[in-house]
C-alpha cells in the first residue's frame, strides 16, 4: 500500500505539531518541487543515511515486435538507492511483525461468530488485569 501526498502531509503535521496542515502542505510541495528541478538538472540527492536520488542514461535497445525490428532511443530515467542502515531497519521490522494470518481466518468467519470470540476475548482481557 502507497502513502499519498495527503496521507504524508497529515503524518508530518501529527509528528510536528503545526497548528496549519497547509504549511506542511507546502513544505512538502516545495520539498518535490527542490528535488524534482535538481534531478533535471542532473544532480544527485544525497539524504545520508536515508535516499539517494539520482538520473542514469538508458542505452538504446533493439526490441522485436511481430517480425520487425525497433531500436529504442537513450533516455534519462530517474533512479532511488535506498540507504543500508534503512535497508537494515526494514528488514529487523520484517523479522519482529507478529504473524497475522489468523486475522484474515478470522473475517472469513460469519458475522454472529466473530461477535461471540471478540466478547470471550474481552472478558479473558478483563481476566487478566
Amino acid at each position: 500500500m502507497a502513502i499519498t501526498r495527503r496521507q504524508l502531509v497529515a503524518e508530518v503535521n501529527r509528528k510536528c505539531k503545526f497548528s496549519n496542515q497547509d504549511g506542511v502542505e507546502y513544505i512538502v510541495r516545495l520539498i518535490e518541487e527542490v528535488i524534482t528541478d535538481a534531478l533535471i538538472r542532473g544532480q544527485t540527492i544525497k539524504l545520508n543515511g536515508f535516499l539517494k536520488l539520482s538520473t542514469k542514461q538508458t542505452k538504446p535497445r533493439k526490441i522485436t515486435l511481430k517480425n520487425k525490428q525497433y531500436e529504442s532511443k537513450s533516455k534519462t530515467v530517474a533512479y532511488a538507492k535506498v540507504s543500508p542502515s534503512v535497508q537494515r531497519k526494514i528488514q529487523d521490522k520484517q523479522e519482529q511483525q507478529v504473524d497475522m494470518d489468523w486475522l484474515e481466518e478470522f473475517s472469513e468467519l460469519p458475522y454472529d461468530m466473530q461477535y461471540d470470540l471478540v466478547k470471550i476475548a474481552k472478558e479473558q482481557a478483563k481476566g487478566l488485569e
